[in-house]
């Protein structure tokens, strides 16, 4: 959570410091201040200082896309322990893959798809085929859900892994991408953030759009391996979904496995405080 925190902070104020060139020389002239010394004739006055600037926290930036496709984009899987811990899963929760079901996830991982997959369902993450058997894909994110039982909607709401937009162009899917190469675009993803804004890629706000919807539809709502520390989501929840649906699994102890881990502390507080008559499901998984 601490991570979390730190980098939306970071992020925000890249975002901030993205939006002040016009004032940099206005605020210059104002104060009567002069521009740092240049490093090696590099840049001259605030106008190269604020370039430079920009090329550092845009180098930063690139490090933390590449990160994240070191991290997640082959993720280091066991595809059987995959396909048996979530059929029984979805065994304890009366769900076959014929079953009206949405599987929403904040991964930028592919686990969930290769899950149902593996247990002979179809998913349908919002891309389609734009090449006939190419390898890129295009979006259509708007009605995933109308395409149940026949696919389950595979709601990926921070975005994955291969989704991209090229600079000045459109957003694509591409399969099979382990690194991350800026030249191919800008991720498609919603960065760690407790006070992320889903709504700033059209996307991600149509996928959430949609998870609005289908927890406005669903039964029965069920939360496994979140830690909560997501403002969007925990309010998505709390106004679309009545507490005697909603089940939260909160990380059992080792010790005693009927008891929430010290770990699990935070969750167990945010239940307390945003999302009160929740169900808890005390549970490893």
């Amino acid at each position: 959570m601490e991570f979390e925190d730190r980098l939306g902070r970071f992020l925000r104020a890249v975002d901030a410091f993205g939006l002040v060139d016009p004032l940099v020389e206005p605020l210059a002239t104002m104060l009567h201040a002069s521009p740092p010394e240049p490093r090696e004739n590099s840049w001259a006055g605030w106008a190269g200082w604020y370039a430079q600037a920009t090329l550092q926290l845009e180098k930063i930036t690139r490090v933390i896309y590449e990160s994240l496709y070191e991290q997640f984009a082959s993720p280091s899987i066991d595809p059987g322990a995959v396909q048996a811990a979530y059929g029984s899963l979805l065994s304890h929760l009366g769900i076959g893959v014929s079953s009206h079901w949405v599987f929403a996830t904040t991964n930028y991982d592919v686990i969930g798809d290769y899950a149902i997959q593996a247990l002979g369902g179809t998913a349908d993450d919002g891309t389609i085929d734009s090449r006939g058997a190419g390898a890129e894909r295009s979006f259509r994110v708007e009605g995933l859900l109308d395409g149940m039982p026949q696919k389950i909607p595979l709601l990926h709401l921070h975005g994955r892994v291969g989704w991209l937009i090229r600079r000045g162009g459109a957003a694509y899917a591409a399969d099979n991408l382990v690194m991350y190469d800026h030249a191919a675009g800008v991720p498609v993803v919603v960065l760690p953030d407790p006070e992320k804004d889903p709504g700033r890629d059209q996307i991600i706000n149509t996928l959430w759009g949609e998870f609005r919807r289908a927890l406005k539809r669903a039964k029965r709502v069920f939360v496994l391996g979140h830690s909560l520390n997501d403002q969007p989501l925990v309010a998505a929840l709390a106004a679309e979904v009545a507490p005697s649906a909603l089940a939260v699994a909160v990380l059992a102890s080792e010790l005693d496995p009927t008891q929430p881990a010290a770990e699990a502390g935070p969750v167990c507080e945010q239940l307390e405080q945003a999302l009160p008559g929740a169900h808890r499901v005390v549970m490893r998984f």
